[in-house]
């Protein structure tokens, strides 16, 4: 079954790898992503920050921190780490899709590891044909990284409770500080409260395994303090607090009561979206935890078998918990962006809630006499499985993120490599976010470069042109036109102008 879950990993990476190139065009598109790689840029070059260039007006993009200190993306060292090593190498869009992989490998070893091996194939499977998985891994975003970390120490945890040997609770608290150094409140949410349940039961050897967690967990966290230190020159600072220092952390407004009501609103908002999102059943996603959580308090299997369960359920509601404490939420990627991390958790229950009624279902045609009962059962789930999510609402998704997704595209790109020159300035006048794309083909001394992409302030353009001589010039300008979406701000759009019209 190992080969058959390496296959799934494989033929999953592949397809979201396809349709970042195909859909996405091998860019970033949401703001965050475009930080996240801009950060990447800078961290492959050996450095934290750049110097702010001046003048600022013409690189500044949202989530990128730019004051007359330093110029680096406001989110924390991990995921820009490992695009560096895409950078590197030349090219990033490869990164996301293979750690699609390694999280429906990870998905598959819990699933042994915590039952047996037929859950966690069925479990790898629900991840590698799910919309939402395939297209997060598509893009930029720091959620499948985190996700993969977080699979990993739950592996790690898993074999310590089995083993009883130290290492794993090291391992464990190291891939802990790696999810929390990609999004450090989804690792708080999803390992504080579960796994820390984990920790004290049994007992016995509790203090042995806290320390353990804490060792493994230390060296992320020093790390990140020392890397804040060194950009911000505080350990406790970081570019997200530096950027909006005003910003509440939770966004709360008004008092405990309206809190406590707004708190309820998103946790079911989560709910209701993840069971849109998943694979698209006509009964809602989350019907098929049913038949495991009702099996928890019923005792149906071992007892190891329902506390993990109980695991993996609380770990998932823990996330959502804590997102719900946070003012914003959003459909990014076909899904909840935020709850993303659940998906492993969620598919594993999932293939639990499949194969527990398979099972009880096969008992009572065996009662009965009658394997048609099974047959049809099975042949049912596995046409939902296949037509519902890749038949239905990925094709869906593919039409939805090709309308100049968050205002970009790689047309954009392609427009100016058909007819500018080598060595030139672009002026660019369009949406802001549209910019990111272009910041990232600036080098990192943006005048340095052959080419020079800028956003179009006429007062500056005699200054910009003094401080980027280039033998053509030229300005392009984009108008788009919103198209309704899933968020209340607009996530697509469609080209209602595109100019290039060559100054000098």
């Amino acid at each position: 079954m190992y080969l058959a879950a390496i296959l799934v990993a494989a033929l999953a990476g592949l397809s979201s790898l396809t349709l970042g190139l195909g859909v996405f065009d091998g860019i970033p598109h949401v703001t965050d992503g475009i930080s996240y790689s801009f950060q990447g840029k800078i961290l492959a070059s050996g450095r934290l920050w750049l110097p702010p260039p001046e003048p600022r007006a013409s690189f500044q993009l949202e989530n990128i921190l730019l004051d007359s200190e330093r110029w680096c993306s406001i989110y924390p060292p991990g995921w820009p780490s490992l695009l560096a090593i895409g950078w590197l190498v030349g090219s990033t869009w490869w990164i996301n899709p293979l750690l699609l992989s390694l999280l429906i490998i990870g998905t598959y070893r819990l699933g042994l590891e915590l039952f047996e091996a037929r859950v966690g194939l069925l479990a790898c499977c629900l991840v590698a044909i799910s919309p939402f998985a395939l297209f997060m891994a598509a893009g930029y975003m720091a959620h499948v990284p985190t996700a993969v970390a977080l699979v990993g120490c739950g592996l790690g945890l898993a074999h310590g409770v089995r083993t009883q040997q130290t290492r794993y609770w090291v391992l464990a608290g190291l891939l802990a500080g790696i999810a929390f150094a990609c999004r450090p409140l989804t690792a708080v949410g999803v390992v504080a409260i579960p796994f820390t349940v984990l920790s004290l039961v049994p007992r016995s050897g509790f203090f042995k395994r806290i320390l353990s967690l804490g060792l493994g967990l230390l060296g992320p966290l020093l790390l990140i303090a020392w890397i804040q230190y060194l950009t911000f020159g505080s350990a406790m600072t970081s570019g997200y607090s530096v950027y909006a220092p005003d910003l509440d952390f939770f966004g709360f407004q008004g008092g405990v009561a309206e809190n406590v009501t707004l708190v309820g609103l998103r946790f079911r908002w989560f709910l209701r979206e993840l069971s849109r999102s998943l694979w698209g059943l006509p009964t809602g996603d989350l019907v098929l935890l049913l038949p495991a959580l009702i099996a928890i308090p019923l005792g149906v299997d071992s007892k190891a078998w329902r506390r993990a369960d109980l695991l993996l359920l609380v770990s998932s509601l823990a996330l959502l918990a804590t997102y719900s404490l946070y003012s914003f939420r959003d459909i990014t990627h076909g899904g909840p962006r935020f709850a993303f991390e659940a998906i492993a958790p969620i598919a594993l229950l999932s293939a639990r809630g499949v194969l527990l009624t398979y099972d009880f279902l096969g008992g009572l045609a065996s009662t009965v006499g009658s394997r048609w009962l099974l047959y049809g059962f099975s042949a049912a789930i596995l046409c939902g499985l296949i037509y519902y999510p890749l038949g239905r609402r990925l094709p869906e998704q593919i039409d939805y993120h090709l309308a100049w997704y968050h205002g970009q595209s790689g047309e954009v790109l392609e427009r100016i490599n058909a007819e500018v020159g080598p060595k030139a300035v672009v002026f660019f006048a369009g949406p802001r976010s549209t910019y990111g794309s272009l910041l990232l083909e600036n080098s990192l001394d943006p005048f340095s470069g052959d080419r020079v992409y800028l956003r179009d302030t006429p007062a500056l353009r005699s200054m910009l042109l003094a401080k980027a001589p280039r033998p053509e010039v030229w300005r392009l300008e984009l108008r788009l036109e919103r198209l309704p979406g899933v968020n209340p701000y607009t996530d697509r759009s469609r080209v209602r102008g595109l100019t290039l019209q060559r100054w000098q």
